[in-house]
C-alpha cells in the first residue's frame, strides 16, 4: 500500500489530484487552490468559486504555470455552470501595461462572426416589431 500525503482543506482530507497546482506531490504545502471534493458536488462548486477568486492573489506558483492552471479553473467552472471570465485576472494587469500581439484563434473567430450575425438578427426582430424605431 503506498502512502498518499493529503492536505486538510474545510475539514476535508484532499489528495494531490483535488488541486490546481501541486508544486510537488510530496510536499502538501505546495498544493495550491482545492477545486474538487470525492463525493461533494455543492462544496466543488464553492471550492472552484473560490480558486477563481483567490487565484490573483495565490502565491507560490510559477509564472511559466499561471496560464495552464487558470485554464484548469475555468475548465473546471465550465463543468460546474459557472461563469468565470477567460482571462487569469492576474495576467490581465500585466497585458494592461504593455500591449500583446493581437493573435486571431479560429475558434475566437467563429465565435465573434457568429455573435455578430445573432446581433443583426436581433436588431432586425426587434426592428420588425417596433422596438428601435425613432
Amino acid at each position: 500500500m503506498t502512502d498518499r500525503k493529503l492536505k486538510k482543506v474545510a475539514g476535508h482530507l484532499l489528495t494531490a489530484e483535488s488541486f490546481a497546482y501541486v508544486g510537488d506531490e510530496q510536499n502538501p504545502e505546495t498544493w495550491k487552490l482545492s477545486v474538487f471534493v470525492p463525493g461533494d458536488a455543492s462544496l466543488t462548486r464553492n471550492f472552484v468559486k473560490n480558486a477563481a477568486h483567490r487565484f490573483a492573489d495565490t502565491k507560490g506558483i510559477p509564472e511559466s504555470e499561471r496560464a495552464a492552471v487558470w485554464q484548469l479553473i475555468v475548465g473546471a467552472a465550465k463543468c460546474l455552470g459557472l461563469n468565470v471570465q477567460k482571462q487569469a485576472p492576474a495576467m490581465a494587469k500585466r497585458e494592461s501595461e504593455k500591449p500583446a500581439p493581437f493573435v486571431v484563434d479560429a475558434e475566437d473567430a467563429e465565435l465573434k462572426e457568429s455573435l455578430a450575425l445573432a446581433a443583426l438578427h436581433r436588431d432586425k426582430f426587434l426592428h420588425s416589431i417596433g422596438y428601435g424605431e425613432t
